[in-house]
């Protein structure tokens, strides 16, 4: 299993073929003031699994964490992965409204993590700036 995307982004979805619909990729995150609340956000996930992976829901962990490994944001995953007849692996799309509700002290560089059994899988990194 590989993550082939992690996006923090203003809007996700998806066209009726299932391609993924992306809007205002996020790199940076503004604020005014610290501490700081976020707005409300998405986070946009592709990921690859081999034949032996399909045919079951696979759950992961999805985390946002600071350089110091403080976690402000954590939440449990369900993927589910169908097995393509031809036997090549399956492409799961899948994106979620992020709320953070932990305030947010100081600038910084911050990361999503995506978890399978305890590893990290993927990862995507961002700035908080003031």
């Amino acid at each position: 299993m590989q993550v082939g995307f992690l996006l923090l982004c203003e809007y996700a979805s998806h066209l009726a073929t299932g391609a993924p619909v992306l809007a205002g990729v996020l790199r940076v995150i503004g604020s005014n003031q610290f501490p700081a609340h976020l707005d409300p956000f998405y986070v946009a996930i592709e990921v690859e699994c081999d034949p032996h992976e399909g045919d079951r829901i696979h759950e992961m962990t999805l985390q946002m964490v600071d350089a110091d490994g403080q976690v402000y944001y954590r939440n449990e995953l369900s993927l589910e992965v169908h097995r393509r007849p031809d036997m090549l692996p399956s492409n799961v799309y899948s994106w979620f409204r992020i709320f953070v509700e932990k305030q947010i002290p100081a600038p910084g560089v911050f990361r999503f993590d995506l978890l399978y059994n305890g590893d990290v899988i993927g990862q995507t990194r961002f700035e908080i700036r003031g």
